[in-house]
């Protein structure tokens, strides 16, 4: 078995502007594992408008997929 962290950062809002430029985004992380024919869910972290999501988990021996996620709702676009 190995335990595993994963983390998904984004930009620090207290760096000057951060929050008027790039506000948070609603991320979130998936874990798959590959199998011979397919890929199944191992573990979710469903989202969150912060700027850090975390995950920690066991796993089995294998070959896995590590996502990170996001709608993206809040980003801005540019206006041409």
């Amino acid at each position: 078995h190995s335990r595993l962290f994963i983390a998904v950062h984004q930009e620090d809002e207290r760096i000057n502007g951060v929050l008027l430029r790039r506000p948070y985004l609603d991320v979130g992380i998936v874990l798959l594992r590959r199998t011979k024919d397919d890929v199944e869910l191992v573990d979710l972290k469903d989202f969150a408008t912060e700027r850090q999501v975390e995950l920690e988990v066991t796993l089995e021996p294998g070959s896995y997929i590590v996502l990170p996620r996001t709608t993206g709702c809040s980003l801005k676009r540019l206006d041409d």
